[in-house]
């Protein structure tokens, strides 16, 4: 997540990056495993984040990015968000279809990265 979110940001305008804070902040947490999010505190110190940020930011990305993302980066967040579900999983209920599905999504996620 941390070199997804170093290209997304990277790439951003500032009213792109304001934008996105205002959507971030606007993120309902109840149902997440996550602090409140600080969002500007986030975007000012988009370069040092550390992990709870990440694990936020993989939760909570994919809704706030339409129109300042491009298609390919659009298709990688979800993809870093379908993989990050999996890893954060509380409880594996059937652990043989939680095996088939963990390297499935890490196979896509690493086809998605080398293309």
């Amino acid at each position: 997540m941390k070199y997804l979110w170093h290209n997304l940001h990277t790439s951003w305008s500032v009213a792109d990056r304001d934008l996105f804070v205002i959507r971030l902040e606007s993120t309902d947490i109840d149902g997440l495993n996550i602090p409140p999010i600080r969002a500007a505190y986030m975007m000012q110190y988009r370069n040092g984040l550390i992990g709870k940020h990440f694990k936020t930011l993989m939760q909570t990305t994919i809704f706030h990015v339409h129109g300042i993302v491009s298609d390919e980066q659009f298709t990688l967040i979800k993809a870093m968000g379908s993989l990050g579900a999996l890893l954060w999983v509380p409880q594996i209920d059937n652990m043989d279809e939680y095996l088939v599905r963990m390297p499935l999504a890490n196979t896509a996620m690493c086809y998605l990265i080398s293309d």
